[in-house]
């Protein structure tokens, strides 16, 4: 199960993921993107501490909300990582595409100084 909402911060928007994203709620998942996108907001913090797991399903849809963000000259950062996914985003190469930061705090500053 998963719970996902999406909050609208102005400069900015927060994407938080609880609980496992895969195959079964993928289209919940992509739902939070689209509400992001239908807000016009293409800087995306998202907010991945209550994750407890993600699969190739959700992978997909971070790779095509992300190319979406990149296209509109936006920013996805990811925030509060459980070491499991971390380390499943760098063997999948995210690091070297999007920001990681140990908390939203630091994820918000680094959004802010972009503006």
């Amino acid at each position: 199960m998963i719970t996902a909402n999406f909050e609208n911060k102005g400069n900015y928007g927060i994407i938080s993921v609880e609980g496992e994203v895969n195959i079964l709620n993928n289209n919940e998942f992509k739902s939070i993107f689209n509400e992001a996108f239908t807000a016009n907001q293409y800087k995306i913090i998202v907010n991945f501490a209550k994750t407890t797991y993600i699969d190739s399903s959700a992978i997909s849809v971070i790779i095509s909300a992300r190319n979406t963000i990149v296209s509109k000259n936006g920013l996805i950062t990811f925030c509060c990582l459980p070491v499991t996914i971390e380390k499943v985003f760098g063997i999948i190469g995210f690091k070297g595409v999007v920001n990681f930061f140990k908390t939203p705090e630091e994820a918000v500053t680094f959004i802010e100084s972009k503006n």
